[in-house]
């Protein structure tokens, strides 16, 4: 199977249509070059992991109408990359029941 960074299709667009239009100062462009983007960090795990860092920084100083959008591929990145952003899950606890501190009367 091919990787995304040996298909010269796929470079070629990111390239040359996907990263010019996430520059733009159109909303709407920015917007479908990023969701754009995102797909294409679902499919190339190293584009994800570097990119990240771009998505959080949208999500923070873009405009409310496209916040939603750059949410919506950073909990993509999150779910697909799990194990690159917070390690294995074995060897993490996320959360541990314990007994209440209160007595109920």
């Amino acid at each position: 199977m091919q990787s995304f960074e040996d298909n010269s299709s796929l470079e070629g667009i990111l390239g040359d249509l996907i990263v010019p239009c996430v520059k733009r100062k159109e909303i709407a462009m920015r917007e479908k070059a990023l969701v754009s983007l995102g797909l294409c960090c679902l499919i190339a795990r190293n584009m994800g992991l570097s990119s990240f860092q771009l998505f959080l920084s949208q999500a923070q100083n873009a405009p409310e109408e496209l916040k939603v959008q750059v949410l919506k591929v950073i909990m993509d990145l999150l779910i697909m990359y799990d194990q690159d952003f917070f390690g294995k899950s074995e060897d993490t606890v996320l959360f541990q029941i314990s007994e209440p501190n209160f007595i109920l009367m």
